[in-house]
């Protein structure tokens, strides 16, 4: 049995669909941190949480029931937290992982956020996809209709991939081993997939059941020349 998902009437009024689906795709696993006591979430519960200015930012996080319950937390000046971290060299938390499939582009990058921030009446995961290039994708890995997006490149860094746009550097880590294989398939070109649910941090990730079900966003972007 599931962890239950303990949400509070105001949470539920302003928690994004898609937010919420990524908690109830997200909640049993193992690395969920309470944002009030930041150890392991354990037990049979979690709460949900919103930190909010209630203007131009929200923060959903998740507690131990015992550390604080459910509910809306307004908190002064959060946009200008947000965007101070979002500027520190480790920024926002976010899972990455290499893929191939058939179709061409045959070389995959998935991304899924960690910390989820944005505005009440808006999703942040559209407003960072969009600002990518990326456009609502919907079905399977391989049928999946794709445009080309020059808002960023993705070049070789030092430890994987970096996926450099006009806000700064997503870096996705790779072993050199699946470098090399992903590297030797992409022929200048790869398919770039935000999403929810995906199950990244997982032994077994639930990509195709995301792309089926929750709002995701792709693009096929430019390799850059010398990465392959």
């Amino acid at each position: 049995m599931g962890r239950d998902l303990r949400i509070s009437a105001d949470v539920a009024q302003l928690l994004p669909a898609g937010v919420l689906g990524q908690l109830q795709a997200t909640i049993d696993d193992p690395d969920n941190v309470c944002c009030v006591c930041e150890e392991l979430i354990s037990g049979p519960s979690a709460e949900v949480l919103i930190f909010t200015d209630r203007k131009a930012a929200t923060l959903v996080k998740l507690a131990h029931s015992g550390c604080m319950r459910s509910g809306v937390r307004v908190t002064p000046r959060l946009r200008e937290a947000i965007d101070a971290h979002a500027q520190e060299s480790d920024g926002f938390a976010m899972a990455t992982k290499l893929g191939l499939r058939v179709s061409e582009p045959r070389a995959l990058i998935f991304l899924e956020p960690e910390v989820l921030t944005g505005g009440i009446d808006e999703d942040p995961l559209q407003l960072y996809s969009e600002a990518l290039g990326l456009v609502p994708i919907a079905g399977s890995i391989e049928d999946i209709e794709l445009v080309a997006t020059d808002q960023f490149s993705i070049e070789l860094i030092e430890g994987g991939l970096g996926l450099c746009a006009a806000h700064g550097l997503e870096t996705v880590p790779a072993e050199a081993s699946d470098l090399t294989k992903w590297l030797g398939a992409a022929e200048g070109r790869a398919v770039v997939i935000v999403a929810r649910g995906l199950g990244l941090r997982r032994p077994r990730p639930t990509i195709g059941e995301a792309l089926a079900l929750r709002p995701s966003w792709g693009a096929i972007a430019e390799v850059a020349s010398g990465t392959s």
